[in-house]
């Protein structure tokens, strides 16, 4: 199971993804970096202030 690092909810990566792909926490809205996809893997994206 794979949870975003943000909310900490179940989440499932977007079809025919790939390491570098961003995608957005459909539960907490956080924009996520695909980090590995086998074994599944992502890192949540700190805005710059």
């Amino acid at each position: 199971m794979l949870s975003c690092p943000e909310c900490q909810k179940e989440i499932k990566l977007p079809e025919k993804c790939k390491k570098g792909d961003i995608f957005e926490c459909e539960n907490c809205g956080a924009e996520l970096e695909i980090i590995s996809v086998d074994p599944q893997k992502v890192e949540i994206i700190l805005e710059e202030k």
